[in-house]
């Protein structure tokens, strides 16, 4: 029998006098900027052992070219080989306001047909904004999560995928991506999870806490907070107030959830989850087929002759199960104790929940990944 438990574990550590269930506004909601900006380079891995690109991928025999006549090199691209080379895309995403020296990690991607990046190194890549203008730099060793090893006689041995890999902290910003903007007259904070009666709360909070009326809902996302006009012109104060606006807590009021993901059997339950009171019966069908082969031998001294013949037989079974009467339920452990009672397993289960959430009996959004 399946048996499922629920383990809450508290991390937040916060003071004696803030209620149960209360929680920071940082931890639910953030401050809404201008967002991330994606910047992507064209660039060569060097120092692979032998798991380049091939001499058939003629770009990146171009580009290890064009790149050592830079360098004051004259090589002839017909005798080039690029086997410890590889032609690899670079992309990163940046915050839009990031100053020249800030760093990010970047993903390196092959192009051609290398069959691994481990080992190698990214030789300096210039990355593009979204205006095609040059925003920042990459360059360092690649950490690779597989390999791909080849066996020879057509073998090969291969985990997870070794040509993509990351560089941390491989690029540089050199320019910011976007222009300064004057000072904002308001600030907006997003929750993640949008909610009407959260964004309700987080405002009513934000206004208590000040003793105005400076913060209001937008929508079930947003929440904006009007600056006075000097603390918009002051960067410093500005700071300061989004500190303590994120160090507030509330009574967050999120929507009860089930996710459940097919693929690998996972149930999540979230903390408001309610059953309504159902009856659930779930048998499973049991179908057995056995195939024989036999050898039909005739008669003495007749004229007959020797055969196989296959013999099929098929057993169809059907599990009885009891139904199970699930009373109307009020916490999670509730929840988990009546889908203990069924004792189904869990792929079972995601069908029994599905059924439920189909009927009405289950009192969540039910999320199947």
């Amino acid at each position: 029998m399946l048996r499922i438990a629920v383990l809450l574990i508290s991390l937040v550590f916060l003071p004696a006098a803030t209620a149960i269930g209360a929680v920071r506004i940082k931890d639910v909601a953030s401050v809404h900027e201008i967002g991330l900006v994606q910047i992507v380079g064209y660039g060569l891995v060097a120092g692979l052992s032998g798991t380049g690109d091939g001499s058939t991928t003629q770009f990146t025999t171009q580009s290890l070219t064009n790149m050592l006549e830079k360098m004051g090199i004259n090589v002839d691209s017909d005798r080039v080989r690029v086997r410890n080379v590889a032609a690899v895309i670079v992309t990163a995403e940046i915050p839009a306001r990031s100053r020249p020296g800030y760093r990010a990690d970047v993903t390196v991607s092959a192009l051609g047909d290398a069959r691994s990046l481990r080992g190698g190194t990214l030789v300096l890549t210039q990355l593009l904004g979204p205006d095609g203008a040059v925003v920042a730099t990459s360059q360092g060793p690649i950490m690779v999560g597989g390999y791909s090893v080849d066996t020879g006689n057509k073998g090969s041995v291969q985990k997870n995928v070794a040509t993509v890999g990351r560089v941390v902290a491989g690029a540089t910003v050199s320019r910011t991506p976007l222009p300064e903007s004057p000072p904002p007259a308001s600030i907006a904070i997003d929750l993640h999870q949008p909610d009407y009666t959260s964004a309700q709360k987080l405002a009513a909070t934000i206004n208590a806490e000040f003793g105005d009326a400076r913060a209001r809902p937008h929508d079930a996302g947003r929440i904006e907070i009007a600056l006075e006009s000097d603390i918009a012109a002051d960067p410093g104060a500005v700071v300061g107030l989004v500190s303590q606006i994120e160090t507030l807590t509330f009574q967050d009021d999120r929507s009860a959830r089930v996710v459940v993901d097919e693929r690998t059997g996972t149930v999540v339950v979230g903390e408001h989850v309610q059953l309504a009171a159902s009856a659930v019966s779930h048998g499973s069908l049991s179908i057995e087929i056995r195939n024989q082969t036999l050898v039909s031998q005739p008669g003495p001294f007749s004229s007959g002759q020797t055969v196989v013949v296959d013999q099929t037989d098929a057993d169809v079974q059907e599990e009885r199960r009891t139904v199970v009467e699930v009373s109307e339920t009020v916490t999670v452990s509730d929840v988990v104790q009546a889908l203990n009672d069924l004792g189904a397993s869990t792929r079972d289960l995601i069908h029994i929940l599905q059924a439920l959430h189909r009927a009405g009996a289950l009192r969540a959004e039910l999320v199947v990944m």
